[in-house]
């Protein structure tokens, strides 16, 4: 009993672990590939921060909560 509960636990923490991590990537490269396309320029970053919808970034933060719960 006690080993499937450890089994049952390392594989939830496994779970948190790989959906965090994918998160995290998806998050950096989308970063990558728009830095490549505004490069330096912090005005077209700051207007693509500012045009970012509010619910687009409310579900990337749930997105990345997911592996919580």
């Amino acid at each position: 009993m006690m080993m499937k509960l450890l089994l049952l636990a390392a594989i939830i923490l496994v779970k948190i672990l790989l959906s965090k991590g994918v998160a995290l990537v998806l998050i950096i490269l989308s970063f990558m590939l728009k830095g490549k396309q505004l490069y330096k320029s912090t005005l077209e970053w700051n207007e693509y921060f500012l045009s970012l919808n509010d619910n687009l970034v409310w579900l990337n933060l749930q997105f990345v909560d997911i592996g919580t719960f």
